[in-house]
This record gives C-alpha cells, structure tokens and sequence, in this order.
C-alpha cells in the first residue's frame, strides 16, 4: 500500500474539471481518482522498475493541481512543451530530474512512461522534440504503476 505525503489533495470535482478542460483531453479514471484522492505528494514506497526490465528509478514527487511552484503540474507542462511529446503529460519527476510521464491518447492511453533527460532530442543529432527515443515503459496503467512501486534498494 503506497502511502503519501506532502499532499494537498482532495480537489473538487470543479477543480479537476477545470485541469482537465485546460488540456484539454479527460485524464485516465485511475489517474483522475489519484489527483481527487491526493492531489500529488511523495510516495512511500518509491522505487520503480522500468516494464520487464530490472532498472528503474525511484519517485521524488508526483505533480498535483494545487501544490507549490516546484511540483505544480500546470508548471511542468508549461517548462516541457516541446520536449516531451504533447500527447505525454508529466505526472511525476525521480532523484535525477528524470520524468514519470502518462499517455493521454492513441493506443498506449493510460500508459506510464519514463522521460530520460539525458537522452532528450538533441536537434544537432537529427532528433526532433517529438522523438519518443528517450521514453521507456513502466506500466500499462497508472493503477499498476502504484501497486508495482516498492522501497529503495529492494
């Protein structure tokens, strides 16, 4: 069970209702539910391995609607337009400044995704922004993602 802190949750239907229209797509139910539930704040546990693989990262914070400047999400999409793919949305960011990122369409919708920092869209190398290289698969849906996070070094 993934308990969290520094939590400004729960949002009224009307303030979810409002992120959702200002992106404007209808978040996923599960996701939806975690932003009404919680509205971001820290995990525990926080480790995370990436889909069929043994690496991973671990969460420093999930974004929310209402938290302060550094884990506000409406902020994340503003500072990463253009360097995450627009059909991604940052929901949370790890130790290295790496992001946690949902798909919000097409057939992957529902999707958790790593964003590699270090391996973004270098334009000198031929990438564009909307390369999807540096993406990897955590889950196929955010409610797994919760359930598979365990402690650090486990």
């Amino acid at each position: 069970m993934v308990e969290f802190t520094k939590t400004t949750g729960p949002l009224t239907e009307q303030e979810l209702a409002e992120f959702e229209n200002s992106l404007p797509v209808v978040l996923p139910s599960d996701y939806r539910r975690f932003l009404q539930t919680y509205d971001g704040g820290r995990p525990k546990p926080r480790a995370f391995s990436f889909y069929e693989d043994d690496n991973g990262s671990s969460i420093h914070s999930f974004y929310g609607i209402k938290q302060d400047e550094y884990r506000d999400i409406r902020d994340a999409i503003e500072t990463y337009k253009g360097r995450i793919p627009e059909r991604f949305l940052p929901i949370a960011y790890d130790e290295g400044g790496n992001r946690i990122c949902l798909s919000l369409y097409g057939d992957d919708r529902g999707y958790v995704y790593f964003w590699d920092h270090e391996l973004e869209a270098d334009e000198t190398q031929g990438f564009t922004p909307e390369t999807t290289n540096n993406l990897t698969l955590i889950s196929k849906s955010f409610t797994d993602f919760l359930n598979s996070l365990r402690e650090v070094g486990l």
